[in-house]
């Protein structure tokens, strides 16, 4: 099959073309979005759920065995209590006003990919941005969930410098 890249799909999309076809209709993810692949679709509804908070719904998206790794967090959260737990954090956290929005989408039956931001009222937040990866259980589940936050405070130059320092350290 051909790999399509809507125009504004972001380049680190790009780089995940091996976890399937970009939905072509992702700017308007709640009634615009068209999944297609059964993780997909999934995902789309977890992302429906989590928007309006309903976490018993959010949960049933859940294999029971699932890992969430969210970098925003130390620790990944295991199993249904561990997403239990990271969605009750997550809501404590963010203002009920805060709506998760999937901008991209892969479409895929066991693999899939996101790109998302957070708005609040209607509007966008600045630096609320994400790029959320999952793998599917046999039974199309979200076995496993991948997630990078946007830094709210950027380092600019700083980090190369960093490695680079941290490079030379190292070495002796």
């Amino acid at each position: 099959e051909e790999f399509r890249v809507p125009k504004h799909t972001p380049a680190i999309a790009l780089k995940c073309s091996e976890l399937g076809e970009v939905a072509e209709d992702v700017q308007d993810p709640s009634p615009g979005l068209k999944p297609r692949g059964r993780l997909a679709e999934t995902v789309s509804k977890y992302f429906a759920s989590w928007s309006v908070r309903d976490l018993d719904e959010c949960i049933q998206y859940f294999a029971p065995d699932v890992v969430i790794t969210d970098t925003f967090f130390e620790e990944p959260f295991v199993g249904i209590e561990g997403a239990r737990d990271l969605l009750k954090e997550s809501k404590n956290l963010f203002p009920d006003s805060f709506r998760f929005v999937l901008d991209s989408l892969t479409d895929g039956d066991t693999r899939v990919a996101a790109r998302w931001h957070v708005e609040s009222n209607g509007g966008r937040i600045p630096n609320a941005n994400g790029m959320s990866f999952w793998t599917a259980s046999e039974d199309g589940l979200i076995a496993s969930e991948y997630t990078v936050v946007e830094p709210v405070l950027k380092t600019g130059n700083g980090v190369p410098l960093f490695y680079k320092t941290m490079g030379s350290l190292l070495k002796q």
